[in-house]
């Protein structure tokens, strides 16, 4: 295990300064869920992966990935934002950010930290090991190992995460994951506009169910406080009294 750590490290990352950093922008998206934290780190990933595709590409096709990457953050950021103002206007405590603070299990923090942070030395690993076993072609290991890496801790975001916002990053990563795969096949200034428009097609979609999963929360805590108690009758206390 040491072994292919250190062969990981060697081979991938002191080679490219721009995958170490990668690495540490995915760390907060697999350990946190707070979209204060998790889309600026989102940011910065948009704007590493345009670096990472200066080496394929041409200049002008380069500039599509952070200026997307960037303005899918901005959106996702105004539809968060906006989503906690309903909540507070509504007589919720505080945003979802806030929450996530104020209502933390500190007792089991740690260990779900130390869990996930497992999970993420495990998928660089994995990583790893199909890059080496499934060489995507193009000759650039480099992008193929952030490819699966970013595919790999999409799913995992996805797939662990509650709240529509958190499910969306982890689809954007897959999706950032499939486009450094495909885009050394075709490096065309078309195809890294197409793939940026869906990108922020998908990022609309998520911002649609960010305010969405604000609504049908104030919507179940209407129907909660709309059911009507009824008293207890008086045979039912004269037989809970005879008991």
């Amino acid at each position: 295990m040491f072994n292919l750590t250190s062969n990981i490290i060697y081979m991938y990352i002191f080679r490219s300064q721009y995958l170490e950093v990668l690495i540490l922008t995915i760390i907060p998206t697999m350990l946190v869920r707070n979209w204060r934290i998790t889309l600026p780190a989102l940011m910065v990933q948009y704007v590493l992966l345009g670096l990472l595709l200066a080496r394929v590409l041409p200049n002008v096709a380069v500039a599509v990935k952070p200026v997307v990457g960037i303005t899918t953050g901005l959106i996702l950021s105004i539809a968060a934002q906006r989503a906690d103002i309903d909540r507070s206007r509504r007589g919720h405590t505080g945003s979802t950010a806030q929450s996530r603070i104020s209502r933390a299990d500190w007792s089991r923090l740690p260990s779900q930290l130390l869990m996930r942070l497992v999970v993420m030395l495990l998928t660089v690993t994995a990583a790893f090991g199909a890059t080496n076993r499934f060489p995507l072609p193009g000759n650039a290991r480099e992008l193929a190992f952030g490819a699966y890496l970013l595919v790999f801790c999409g799913i995992i975001v996805a797939a662990t995460a509650s709240e529509g916002l958190n499910i969306g990053i982890g689809i954007l990563m897959m999706i950032s994951g499939f486009e450094l795969g495909y885009i050394p096949l075709e490096r065309s200034i078309s195809v890294s506009i197409l793939l940026g428009l869906m990108t922020l097609i998908v990022a609309l979609a998520i911002a649609y169910l960010t305010l969405a999963d604000a609504d049908a929360l104030h919507l179940v805590t209407q129907e909660r406080e709309s059911e009507p108690v009824f008293p207890a009758s008086s045979e039912n206390i004269r037989n809970e009294s005879s008991t």
